[in-house]
């Protein structure tokens, strides 16, 4: 699978990278850079992110898996049959090396599924919350005060994230995961209303 590198998701900095490109280049580089206290970065760490496309047969298959939006979008957990109700919008396969993530940002409902490693997680209310672009890494201290609540998420667990909740993230260690995004089928008729 190629796609894009950066600093964080959607980072300016980014480029076009394979997922074996990553793995077997640019995360070797960051780790040894990481443990060499006495070397100054040549950047800030790189995370890798994609969204499945459908018309890739096996990403197409990957999402097949992933299913329909889950229960704990209670007030309509899949659409029904007149087309309203909550609908995945991205599916995202990340892989981040230590001191990765995502600045604040908000968006509609989704889960976070971590395959390997910790990741450090923070929430804002809505009304509070907002889009940064702070790397995690210059982050990560102000965060721990300024958020209203916080979690570390272990492999195996997965993080609900409620609609409109500001959130921003952290690699502890290297992680690799899945996450899913939903959009409500009303936010889509007023979006296409709007234009």
């Amino acid at each position: 699978i190629r796609s894009q590198v950066s600093s964080m998701p959607y980072g300016s900095d980014g480029r076009s990278v394979t997922l074996a490109e990553y793995v077997n280049e640019i995360v070797p580089q960051q780790q040894k850079e990481a443990t060499n206290k006495s070397v100054i970065p040549a950047s800030l760490p790189l995370y890798w992110y994609a969204m499945l496309l459908p018309n890739d047969p096996m990403q197409h298959a990957i999402m097949q898996r992933l299913g329909k939006a889950p229960s704990f979008l209670h007030y309509s957990p899949s659409p029904s049959h007149d087309g309203n109700g909550y609908r995945p919008t991205t599916y995202q396969f990340f892989y981040g090396s230590s001191a990765t993530g995502s600045p604040q940002h908000t968006h509609g409902p989704s889960w976070n599924y971590l395959a390997r490693g910790r990741k450090q997680w923070w929430f804002w209310a809505p009304g509070r919350a907002s889009y940064s672009k702070t790397p995690p890494i210059e982050g990560a201290q102000e965060w721990d005060s300024d958020a209203d609540v916080g979690c570390v998420q272990q492999a195996g667990d997965i993080v609900l994230v409620p609609e409109d909740w500001g959130h921003a993230t952290h690699a502890l260690e290297e992680i690799v995961g899945i996450a899913a995004e939903y959009r409500h089928s009303r936010v889509a008729a007023h979006s296409t209303t709007l234009r």
